[in-house]
């Protein structure tokens, strides 16, 4: 997160406003879907072996519930990869993949050098940002399109919109949305060192 503080910090005392959301993903690991998934690894080149493996691994998971002592019947797991499993990091890299994709083909970012910048993401968490408020809600509509085809869940609870002000440049705030909800928003730029922190 001191790459954010950094960009931002930089357009901030050049007398530009930057535009944040720090989305956050709802059990994003568990909601990956196999079908999507292993399509992506086929078309990776993976080798068969391997994406045999691994289906036989993720297909044939099953699991029984304890609820007050008691066990439920067993039942199938149909998606998701495991939370604390050595490839899972890996595998929900590749999920998301096309996400990071689609942000960089949009011509919306921060200049750093010769690169342009408009998201990091970290494990199930993203952090977009652009130098203006319609670049912004932009970027939340590939976020959104990208969370519909992929079954993934941005909490709007809990994800929070910043607005990092310049002196010269003032403005008033705007409004943000994913998938038809509104985004809190604020112009404190305390609350990002806070985040960053976590």
């Amino acid at each position: 997160m001191k790459h954010v503080t950094e960009v931002l910090n930089f357009y901030r005392d050049n007398g530009s406003n930057k535009y944040v959301c720090f989305l956050d993903a709802s059990k994003a690991f568990d909601r990956v879907d196999y079908n999507i998934l292993f399509n992506k690894l086929a078309k990776r080149n993976v080798p068969g072996y391997l994406l045999r493996l691994l289906l036989c691994w993720y297909c044939s998971q099953f699991v029984r519930v304890l609820w007050a002592g008691v066990f439920s019947e067993t039942f199938n797991i149909t998606n998701g990869v495991r939370q604390e499993g050595v490839l899972s990091p890996f595998l929900f890299a590749v999920y998301i993949d096309d996400l990071t994709y689609k942000l960089q083909m949009v011509n919306v970012g921060c200049y750093v050098g010769c690169h342009d910048l408009n998201h990091l993401l970290f494990a199930d968490d993203a952090v977009i940002f652009a130098p203006a408020a319609k670049g912004l809600q932009q970027l939340l509509d590939i976020c959104a399109d990208f969370a519909n085809s992929h079954n993934i869940a941005f909490n709007t609870v809990k994800s929070q919109c910043i607005i990092v002000t310049s002196k010269w440049a003032p403005t008033n705030p705007p409004e943000f949305y994913l998938n038809s909800t509104l985004l809190p928003v604020s112009d404190s730029y305390t609350l990002i060192d806070i985040l960053v922190i976590h």
